[in-house]
């Protein structure tokens, strides 16, 4: 008999042999394919995703990384879709994973790294495209004329001025392989959240989240050097909603292999970041 049941935390040793199947942008250790069977936020909710079962085997995975946040003066849940696999001779029993949970209308879901298939059968679920362009600001990028911001690496030392919302994002991500700076001019400040990358086997910080898009698009190129220097990178990859439509001279644009999608009952494409994700939990 084949169901579908939330997955535990005793699933992993079962379910571990199906992520082989997965294609990844890198090799995942194992260790950190486990932390997407336990939480790793105080604000995420279980379940943690769904399996597929037949007798006492595991045939299908699919991981879910739901957590509450404060996004706009309104509390949302938001569901990053993650790892999602079935053994082959299973796979028409794969979509009955995604029912599980894809009925409840009042999540908002979003999938980064979808595959092709994926990409179908979750559009045919309401799904739109998330932007799908990034750009690229190579180090030596450099912006004329006075800035009137400066660049601050020492987030704890500004834990008067960051909101509440933004100071918890910090607690929340610091314990991962990640960056984090502001840029400040009196009590303005926008407050960036990166992670390390390879592009074409060279590293750049990935820009996951920014707390004041018109801030960063102003300020940034004035800075990529002096962050890319502090860092050892060869530049910044920026979602391209992130400029607020501006073009940043010497920036090279690159689209998504994987087009990120998304459905919400009440958020727009421009309030979905991608921290809470699978970037940090897996460490893409």
């Amino acid at each position: 008999m084949i169901k579908v049941r939330a997955v535990t935390k005793d699933d992993f040793g079962k379910v571990y042999p199906l992520f082989n199947r997965i294609p990844a942008p890198m090799t995942i250790p194992e260790e950190t394919w486990g932390k997407l069977f336990s939480r790793q936020w105080d604000d995420q909710v279980e379940p943690l995703g769904f399996v597929l079962a037949k007798d006492h085997d595991i045939v299908g995975y699919i991981g879910l990384i739901a957590v509450k946040r404060d996004i706009r003066g309104q509390r949302s849940e938001l569901v990053d879709i993650s790892s999602w696999t079935v053994e082959k001779e299973y796979g028409g029993h794969a979509i009955r994973m995604l029912y599980a949970f894809l009925e409840d209308q009042s999540r908002t879901f979003i999938s980064f790294t979808p595959s092709k298939s994926a990409d179908r059968i979750l559009r045919h679920f309401g799904f739109q495209q998330l932007n799908a362009n990034l750009q690229i600001i190579p180090f030596w990028t450099m912006a004329l004329g006075p800035s009137g911001h400066e660049v601050i690496f020492d987030i704890e030392s500004q834990r008067s001025l960051l909101t509440k919302e933004d100071w918890k994002i910090y607690c929340d991500h610091r314990k991962f392989s990640s960056v984090h700076f502001m840029i400040k001019k009196g009590r303005s400040y926008c407050y960036v959240v990166a992670k390390r990358a390879l592009k074409k086997k060279l590293p750049f910080l990935h820009v996951h989240y920014v707390s004041d898009k018109e801030i960063f698009a102003r300020a940034i190129p004035k800075f990529t050097g002096m962050v890319c220097r502090r860092f050892k990178t060869w530049g910044l990859v920026v979602f391209e909603h992130y400029l607020e439509g501006q073009r940043v001279r010497g920036a090279i644009k690159m689209e998504m292999s994987s087009k990120p999608l998304f459905r919400s009952p009440n958020l727009q494409p421009g309030d979905i970041d991608s921290l809470y994700s699978e970037y940090f939990v897996l460490s893409f």
